[in-house]
């Protein structure tokens, strides 16, 4: 009996409710111990969907920056290469296929 006393007053177990009645205190500490055990799982279902969830949402974020970042390195190696093709002067041969096109027209 001063086992099953004791248990009820366990950290657990301290809401459940006490019964001076050694018929009722076995049922009562089953009821209680059902009911903390299923409120149990279910916190231990929501940290785990939570986790889940927490998880899949950095990884979208950090995959969303990542093409993102890639992005914008391309953009600027485009741009750099455009700028360079267009500050660079014609080629002697470029002038010269030129000239001869005009040469062939007349």
């Amino acid at each position: 009996m001063t086992l099953l006393t004791s248990t009820l007053h366990n950290v657990e177990f301290q809401n459940c409710p006490e019964s001076n009645k050694p018929d009722n205190l076995n049922a009562s500490y089953h009821i209680c111990q059902n009911a903390y055990t299923e409120i149990q799982s279910v916190t231990s279902y929501r940290r785990t969907w939570l986790t889940i969830a927490g998880g899949l949402f950095g990884f979208l974020v950090g995959f969303v920056l990542l093409l993102y970042i890639m992005h914008r390195h391309n953009v600027a190696q485009t741009k750099k290469t455009t700028k360079a093709i267009n500050t660079a002067p014609p080629s002697v041969e470029d002038r010269n296929a030129t000239a001869i096109l005009l040469n062939n027209a007349a």
